[in-house]
């Protein structure tokens, strides 16, 4: 089994890694048969969230033309599968030791953020932006009816300029969150135990050494995600990701 456990909807801090937790029945979903705990544990939210926002959100079809920000990250290395596997042509922004791998993974197209002009792109039908800085240079990017999907909002402005964007002209940027759910769950299985779609680890980390996990995640400039072991003698059962 795998499922994603909602945080506690209340104001002050409400995430926790713990060793064991308990979960209602309705919030989990059969986990992939051909992966590790492990490898679950690195796909499962970024690949459900990515199938909800491409799939379901934009409305992704089969030959349209897919920018990726951010395409190293965790929600980047799995959306840029996810848009594959959907039928769509994925061009991926990531920095330069990187771009080989997101070609491995499905993208027709790979650049260097630091190095390529935007201009020089082309255009879009789908923007997937997990960064959601400098939007507005992104937006004109698209065609006329693309859509942008924003998955993270840096302030008041950046929610000004999305509320803007659904007034002013076709080219609609959305903020756009999908938790992954048991079907999103039961989807990314099928993807995953057809090999559509492969876990991506930058590294792993036990429970005692969390802080490191997150001094990693805060540098950034890896490659998919870090995973906890929760358990090392018993890894079919517990690990989780950050």
């Amino acid at each position: 089994m795998w499922g994603f456990v909602d945080a506690v909807r209340k104001p002050g801090p409400s995430a926790a890694q713990a060793e064991y937790v308990v979960a209602p029945v309705k919030a989990t979903a059969l986990r992939p048969r051909t992966v590790s705990a492990v490898e679950a544990a690195a796909i499962s939210a970024v690949g459900a969230s990515s199938i909800g926002v491409l799939r379901d959100a934009v409305r992704l079809r089969a030959g349209e033309r897919v920018l990726v920000r951010g395409a190293n990250g965790g929600v980047g290395t799995a959306a840029v599968q996810v848009a594959r596997a959907l039928g769509g042509r994925v061009t991926a922004l990531a920095s330069a030791p990187h771009l080989g791998r997101l070609r491995d993974l499905g993208a027709e197209e790979a650049f260097d953020y630091h190095t390529i002009s935007l201009r020089d792109l082309g255009w879009f039908d789908v923007i997937l932006d997990p960064v959601s800085r400098g939007m507005p240079a992104y937006r004109r990017l698209l065609k006329p009816g693309g859509r942008m999907a924003a998955m993270a909002l840096g302030g008041p402005r950046d929610l000004a300029y999305l509320l803007a964007s659904t007034v002013h002209g076709g080219r609609r940027v959305r903020f756009v969150q999908s938790p992954p759910t048991p079907e999103l769950l039961t989807a990314l299985a099928g993807y995953v135990d057809s090999k559509s779609v492969v876990p991506v680890i930058d590294s792993v980390y036990p429970l005692d050494d969390i802080a490191a996990a997150h001094r990693s995640l805060e540098k950034s400039g890896g490659f998919g995600k870090r995973v906890i072991e929760i358990d090392r003698k018993s890894t079919r059962l517990n690990s989780s990701h950050i």
